[in-house]
């Protein structure tokens, strides 16, 4: 057996079921039987012939095996499989058990694939994952490369960087803002292009009006805007170390709220190169050393290799030796 769990039945889940399941199985079939859904057929005629679905036509095409549709109202000819479903449901999820995620139900599930191969079923004299060595040289051989599991549609950026698909906003660099660009769909992911690369990669959600959001695709846009730092919606939704909040709010009291800002964001981008940062910030706030360019020297200090520690967007505020006056303010106006 091979079980997967999915947020929802649709043609992505489908798809990725496919894949995985002959990975598993490590070939593919002569033929594999489904009841007529609409995922897979749009059109049932006489008989057992079918009008399929493009993603029919293209997976069966891909993998080389024939398609066997049940015939409407007739239920024994599907009762096997959904008959062979039951015991998953009794035994491999007795007790209603709780995960932190799916990824710890899809665990849990391949241990009880694997641990399944180890029963012998009815009064049959050896064990499943005997049986499927025996019927494993029927399998034909999986091709070269897997079938690209995923539903493409086109989109054009609005004016907060974001494309909308499914009522949720995914967010991409502000520099596509008015671009179209084109969505991978994946059952768990969707993938952003130009067309030519990818601009994005974000978790699919499956809920409603969500906004998912990577707070570095608006550095630019931060640093255009350093004050609105405390309330952006990006870094509020971004799980930053408190420590970086912690020693923004303490430079607040010393220095120019668009100041601190622009120092903030530039922390951030040096971060993203070098995540020991998060602890040179921790040390610093316990040595209460709340002025940036002391703070630009303990991190130098601390980081003997700058190719490692790349701080190269924070050396623009090494001159800083007090707080700087509305003249001096275009001394920041370089920093990218």
């Amino acid at each position: 057996s091979f079980v997967k769990a999915y947020f929802r039945e649709n043609t992505e889940a489908f798809v990725d079921g496919h894949i995985e399941a002959l990975k598993y199985f490590q070939g593919v079939p002569q033929r594999i039987s489904y009841d007529n859904l609409s995922i897979a057929v749009t059109k049932v005629l006489k008989g057992k012939d079918r009008l399929l679905t493009e993603v029919m036509k293209n997976l069966s095409s891909h993998y080389l095996f024939k398609t066997n549709f049940c015939q409407p109202a007739k239920g024994n000819e599907k009762g096997i499989v959904e008959k062979n479903f039951q015991p998953v449901k009794r035994n491999w999820f007795t007790g209603i058990p709780e995960f932190e995620s799916i990824n710890k139900i899809q665990e849990h599930l391949l241990k009880k694939c694997e641990s399944d191969k180890q029963r012998t079923k009815g009064n049959q004299k050896i064990s499943i994952g005997e049986a499927y060595e025996i019927e494993n040289s029927e399998l034909t051989t999986l091709p070269a490369k897997p079938y690209d599991g995923c539903t493409v549609k086109f989109a054009k950026v609005d004016n907060y960087s974001t494309i909308s698909y499914k009522n949720n906003h995914y967010s991409v660099p502000v520099d596509a803002v008015d671009k179209k660009v084109t969505l991978k769909i994946y059952y768990d992911k969707i993938i952003i292009t130009d067309g030519i690369k990818i601009i994005a990669e974000h978790e699919r959600s499956y809920g409603t009006k969500k906004y998912i959001l990577n707070y570095r695709h608006y550095y630019k846009e931060l640093l255009k805007k350093p004050g609105c730092i405390p309330n952006a919606k990006p870094l509020r939704q971004a799980s930053l170390p408190i420590s970086f909040w912690q020693i923004y709010n303490e430079l607040t009291k010393a220095y120019p709220n668009n100041q601190v800002g622009k120092f903030f964001v530039n922390l951030l981008m040096a971060y993203d190169k070098n995540p020991n940062l998060e602890e040179i910030i921790k040390q610093a706030l316990n040595k209460r050393l709340f002025n940036i360019p002391t703070l630009l020297e303990e991190i130098k200090k601390t980081n003997i290799n700058e190719n490692v520690c790349n701080i190269s967007y924070l050396n623009n505020f090494s001159s800083l030796n007090k707080p700087i006056t509305t003249n001096d303010y275009a001394k920041l106006s370089t920093i990218r």
